[in-house]
């Protein structure tokens, strides 16, 4: 297994890029998404919350037009700052991230935006990669089609008004992510990174071998982000893997145990949806393609690989990969979980 890499200048870049990503999200929506036992374990931090996304709010037209992303992916900025990494160049604050992407060529803007959008071209090749073509018929909605072919057509203007937008950010985050500066120190000192993937229960153990053999990243986060998330970019040969994490993301993980009404409505939520229901279906015969899935129910790759990343993020679904083979499994424990509690809530005559 490699040794863990991690730096602090590299964690607080991150942190920097994504933050505004994470809270464009109104407030009222970052609540809905959490259980009563997530919501306790981060209840000191929900007043930043509330002020960063009534902050980002104002900008949001802008960060529309900038800050582009996809859903079953990652966005942008931090596909710009992979990117750097995977050239072995190292900024060690915001303005040299920014310094770094004003200096990108218009080919390199242009090979990063194809990377996010296509996830990492994983069903072609960049010669057969029609970068208009892929806008056009993606589940992207008319405006942010229209801000992804601004870019494509203009990436130096495109890079110099993301750029500016980093700027004017930074000083209004940097007082909140000092705040969390100790707690982040000390949990990265103790973050067992095996033991915590695998108790995430939607990836297997020969997933996690391969992943911490090859060369990756790790970046620790504040508390209200909220994540444990692999980002994998297998034509960023140098460094393929990221993995970021929460500094409360164990003992969110560890709530999870039991299944509460929370987790149960959470989860029937989840499959209520008749296109991810039937990808649920789909994804767990041998052999499956994201593409075939996409050509059988008529929707495109991308629709289906977000459905699923709901899935695995719902543990409905495990994920294995060996080789260049990616199997998906119905997490039956889950199931049968789902199953006895509505048995006992509503079928048990006592």
């Amino acid at each position: 297994m490699t040794t863990k890499q991690h730096n602090d200048h590299q964690s607080m870049i991150f942190e920097f890029l994504i933050a505004p990503f994470f809270f464009k999200t109104p407030f009222e929506d970052y609540l809905a998404e959490m259980t009563s036992k997530q919501k306790e374990l981060l209840s000191e931090t929900l007043s930043d919350v509330e002020q960063l996304t009534a902050f980002f709010s104002e900008y949001h037209e802008e960060m529309k037009q900038y800050y582009l992303t996809v859903p079953y992916n990652s966005s942008i900025t931090l596909t710009l700052y992979f990117y750097l990494l995977n050239q072995k160049k190292d900024p060690k604050t915001i303005k040299e991230v920014v310094a770094l992407f004003k200096n990108l060529s218009k080919e390199e803007v242009k090979y990063v935006l194809s990377l996010l959008l296509s996830n990492d071209f994983s069903e072609t090749t960049e010669k057969d990669f029609d970068y208009i073509t892929m806008i056009e018929t993606s589940d992207l909605k008319a405006d942010e089609k229209w801000y992804w072919l601004q870019a494509f057509k203009h990436p130096q203007e495109f890079m110099t008004g993301l750029c500016d937008l980093i700027l004017t950010f930074q000083p209004i985050y940097q007082p909140f992510y000092q705040k969390y500066q100790k707690e982040r120190e000390e949990f990265a000192k103790t973050f067992e990174i095996e033991k915590t993937l695998l108790k995430v229960g939607t990836i297997g153990e020969e997933f996690v071998s391969k992943l911490l053999d090859s060369p990756y990243k790790i970046f620790f986060l504040s508390p209200y982000l909220i994540v444990l998330s692999i980002i994998q970019y297998s034509s960023l040969t140098n460094l393929p893997s990221f993995i970021t994490v929460s500094s409360k993301i164990t003992e969110l993980l560890d709530t999870k145990e039991q299944l509460d009404n929370d987790d149960l409505t959470t989860l029937l939520k989840v499959i209520s949806d008749v296109t991810r229901y039937d990808i649920l279906i789909a994804s767990t015969k041998p052999n499956i393609k994201i593409k075939a899935i996409a050509e059988n129910l008529g929707i495109t790759s991308s629709a289906v690989t977000f459905h699923i990343q709901k899935l695995i993020n719902s543990k409905l679904l495990t994920i294995n990969k060996t080789d260049d083979n990616v199997k998906y499994n119905l997490n039956k424990e889950l199931l049968k979980d789902v199953i006895k509690k509505l048995e006992n809530d509503l079928l048990d005559d006592n």
